[in-house]
């Protein structure tokens, strides 16, 4: 059965994500088909996790993405990652603390670079966005408070939440970890924002600098 045909019969859901790349890429090239493609695109982005940090210079190494195809798969991208931050991707309304903590370390918590993550809540504690605010080396993210604070201010945001996966897995928070949230608590009280809690995530859980009584 064709894939397209299996959808429509089953729904996307029955398809892995090699499956699914493979329907969006449609028809191959003379050098390689769509389902070729797929899997070097799997194969490159070490199976889809880490497809995001894929720039367009890296992607149209692979065989078969030329213009047509390389568009199709930042769009896809750049659509998922704008549906993903709506609060209709939380099926809770109102966050809580466990349940934060362990979406965002299924979300980053094996990426192999940091990344800094602001989860902005309205009065009632309920999200209005998720965003990925920086993207540093290993083990350093280069991070400016006042783009917390713009970002903040662009919405009806009351509170904010931020997050940063630590690649080594290591949950102890730095130095640097404290000096950040300390300087980003008192930028938001500035501009009466709240900041609820830094979480560190690892591979599998994480640590709440506010419960360790580091803010």
């Amino acid at each position: 059965m064709k894939l397209r045909e299996l959808i429509a019969r089953e729904g996307a859901q029955q398809l892995t994500t090699e499956q699914l790349f493979t329907v969006i890429i449609g028809s191959g090239t003379t050098t390689a088909s769509a389902a070729m493609i797929a899997h070097l695109l799997g194969q490159i982005s070490h199976d889809f996790a880490q497809i995001t940090e894929l720039n367009p210079k890296q992607l149209q190494q692979i065989t078969g993405i030329g213009p047509a195809n390389l568009a199709r798969i930042l769009a896809v991208i750049e659509l998922s990652q704008r549906l993903s931050a709506t609060p209709a991707h939380w099926k809770q309304p109102t966050v809580t603390l466990p349940n934060l903590g362990t979406y965002l370390v299924r979300e980053y918590g094996d990426l192999l670079q940091e990344q800094l993550v602001g989860v902005f809540l309205d009065v009632h504690q309920c999200v209005l966005a998720e965003k990925c605010l920086f993207r540093g080396t290993y083990n350093h993210t280069t991070v400016d408070c006042r783009e917390v604070i713009r970002l903040a201010l662009q919405m009806p945001c009351a509170q904010i939440i931020i997050a940063h996966n630590h690649p080594s897995n290591n949950l102890i928070p730095s130095k640097a970890d404290r000096e950040f949230t300390q300087n980003l608590q008192t930028c938001c009280r500035l501009f009466q924002l709240e900041l609820l809690d830094h979480l560190i995530l690892g591979q599998r859980s994480f640590v709440s600098l506010k419960e360790k009584g580091l803010m």
